[in-house]
């Protein structure tokens, strides 16, 4: 596995390669360093928190490998090539610096990847899966089912090694998945029982889903083998098999890693999306338009079955090329399955609000979905994953009901004068038994909100005391900052640490979002500044990136800023924060400067810059979050960068503190009483 998170986690990544493999293909691919990188520290808080408490997975990096003197990538997602000349076998090496503490305490070492392999640290064998040609002359990729356990005999730096094989990329590009591979280490116990954890939570889904589909599925097959007449019992047949093969395919990315399953797993589940695509449309034109075919199929569906028959060749050869199309094609499907449900329940047909209901649910399902797999809804696994599973059981429950109504129609229309009498009884019954819950609920609901404020207020309060309590004062440089919140918990942040050699490390930041889950992120910054804020500016971001992707904060990103003041010049790093402002003095102007980066815990990887400036006497710099020049006006208009360019421009030339203030000012004229939208932050550098 890669990167090892928990099992929503895996499963929703899984789920949504197609799409990851694109966005990735996208990425510039890392280019080869001549020096060989520094060798990654591994110590025991390396897997835990502070306290020890919190045992994680930790990802080795992908581009600090060597082969041959060759710094390299060693995952390889499709669009990025492996080494210059790729014959399908390589081995790579990896050094790491092993802490004291480390020795000798048992670790699990997951290892993802899409051929054969074998783990050696210091010539010492860990793990290994597969044959690789050289040593058997016959290539069979497999994946190892369990981490395997060892443990460091030694501190110091030392090397692991990996023997590699896989001559089949292009094969794994063709349907989106990488082909390289990928070493995380954890606490054994933790390793041991994650995966086992993940498996079995995978293996409720599948028996719950697969035997309920497949049931549904054989039982409507007989149904249509035994009265021919209805056959939109074959069709419903076919929307339950397809969905089951869906399903088998998508948990099992959890139950089994076997590299030759990912080459034919994506061409399975095109095939089976599109027949499901056919099937519900088939379905519910012969429940709801028969007519329609009467005399056999239009000749508009027949035209529209060509393109569909190339698509699904294309997307069984090419996965990673057509897969979008196939979830287009799902997403124009559920459009239309509402467009005809929507028909039918204006005409009043029979069936209409009951089959059309659960189609209309399996629609909206799937609709939502592709959408979340597509990148236009936020990540879910809930959405990407369990929603349109829960949608066809519904369809199938609704289909179920509708059956029975059709076979007792006269029972049911008697029962129907005595279920409307214990209705009205029930819903007396329920009202009143309501209003008894809503009055315990009331009074519940406000004893929370009582003890939701009481927590806001010692959050803010434990906010403010992580901010610093003074400015630093340098000889050479002077310092002002201010920040604003938009609610009782903001999301933004300023920290200095003053170092013995006089050099200023200033870090700004900006957590996505706001309140309690952003303060969270917030003090997790504010740990790690202090732990790494004297460290190279380009790897502090690095390694916080990786602590806050390891915390599985799930959706919560952190922009951060990072400056080092020595003796006139000025270093700067950022990770997804708005531009930074200089005024040269000699010249009375403002530039910009925007280091572009990614936001630290963001799944995708990137890399990051830095700048470094001569800053002369008078010479100024405005570090600030998007709060300000986001800031809204009663017209519900932004102030805009280039009017906070000119605000700094204009005040450039008083002291620091004036320097906040008239931009505090600018920001209060713009809102004219209106309350803050998002927190504001600045942090101005002034030479002496």
């Amino acid at each position: 596995m890669r990167n090892p998170q928990t099992s929503h986690q895996q499963e929703r990544r899984k789920i949504s390669k197609s799409l990851a493999a694109l966005l990735i293909s996208c990425l510039p691919a890392a280019a080869s360093v001549a020096e060989v990188p520094d060798p990654f520290r591994l110590t025991v808080e390396t897997f835990s928190g502070e306290d020890g408490s919190n045992p994680s997975w930790v990802a080795l990096p992908d581009e600090a490998w060597t082969s041959n003197g060759e710094v390299v990538s060693v995952w390889w997602p499709p669009g990025e090539q492996p080494l210059a000349s790729w014959d399908g076998e390589g081995r790579f090496r990896l050094r790491v610096d092993v802490a004291a503490d480390l020795v000798g305490v048992p670790l699990g070492c997951a290892v993802e990847q899409r051929g054969a392999f074998e783990l050696r640290i210091d010539d010492v064998w860990i793990d290994g899966a597969g044959d690789l040609p050289g040593s058997t002359g016959n290539f069979r990729p497999r994946n190892q089912d369990l981490p395997a356990v060892f443990s460091f005999r030694r501190a110091g730096v030392q090397d692991i090694e990996v023997s590699y094989a896989n001559p089949r990329i292009a094969a794994f590009h063709r349907n989106g998945h990488a082909g390289g591979f990928q070493l995380n280490l954890a606490p054994a116990d933790f390793a041991l029982g994650i995966t086992n954890e993940v498996d079995a939570a995978n293996r409720r889904y599948q028996g719950l889903f697969t035997g309920v589909f497949l049931a549904v599925a054989i039982l409507h097959l007989l149904l249509f083998v035994f009265w021919p007449e209805t056959r939109e019992n074959l069709w419903f047949a076919l929307l339950c098999g397809s969905v089951a093969v869906l399903e088998g395919c998508i948990f099992n990315y959890s139950l089994t890693q076997t590299p030759s399953f990912l080459l034919w797993v994506e061409p399975a589940m095109n095939t089976a999306g599109i027949v499901l695509c056919l099937a519900s449309l088939r379905f519910v034109y012969g429940v709801f338009r028969p007519d329609l075919f009467a005399l056999g199929w239009p000749r508009r569906l027949k035209v529209a079955l060509v393109p569909i028959a190339v698509l699904t060749i294309l997307a069984a050869v090419w996965p990673a090329r057509f897969t979008t199309g196939v979830f287009i094609l799902l997403l124009l499907t559920s459009l239309e399955l509402l467009r005809v449900i929507a028909i039918a329940i204006r005409e009043k047909r029979e069936g209409s609000l009951l089959v059309g209901g659960g189609i209309a649910a399996m629609a909206l399902g799937f609709g939502v979905g592709v959408l979340t797999l597509l990148g236009i809804l936020p990540p879910s696994y809930l959405r990407s994953t369990i929603l349109p599973f829960v949608s066809v059981v519904i369809l199938v429950l609704t289909m179920s009901v509708y059956l029975s109504r059709r076979v007792a129609r006269t029972s049911a229309a008697l029962r129907r004068k005595l279920l409307e009498v214990e209705a009205l009884s029930e819903q007396k019954l329920e009202h009143e038994r309501n209003a008894r819950r809503e009055a315990v609920e009331r009074e519940r609901l406000e004893a929370e909100v009582r003890h939701k404020q009481l927590e806001l207020e010692e959050a803010r309060a434990l906010q403010l005391a992580m901010l610093p309590r003074s400015l630093p004062e340098v000889a050479d440089l002077e310092v002002a900052a201010h920040m604003d919140t938009a609610t009782e918990v903001g999301g933004d942040y300023y920290d200095f640490d003053l170092a013995e050699d006089g050099s200023l490390t200033v870090a700004v930041g900006d957590a996505t979002g706001h309140g309690m889950k952003a303060g969270t992120l917030v003090t997790a910054t504010k740990s790690l500044f202090k732990a790494l804020g004297e460290g190279a500016l380009v790897e502090t971001l690095d390694r916080s990136s990786a602590a806050l992707k390891a915390m599985n904060l799930r959706q919560l990103n952190m922009a951060l800023l990072l400056a080092r003041w020595r003796r006139g010049h000025l270093r700067v790093a950022a990770a997804g924060m708005p531009p930074v402002y200089l005024f040269r003095a000699d010249e009375g102007m403002v530039d910009d400067l925007l280091l572009p980066g990614l936001p630290l815990g963001t799944p995708l990887r990137g890399r990051y810059q830095e700048a470094q400036l001569r800053l002369e006497p008078g010479d100024t710099v405005l570090f600030m979050s998007d709060g300000f020049p986001e800031r809204i006006g009663p017209e519900d208009e932004p102030l805009g960068y280039q009017r906070v360019q000119q605000a700094f421009a204009d005040a450039a030339e008083q002291p620091a503190r004036g320097i906040v203030q008239a931009l505090l000012q600018t920001s209060e004229e713009w809102a004219r009483g209106r309350p803050l939208d998002d927190d504001m932050t600045f942090v101005v550098l002034k030479a002496r």
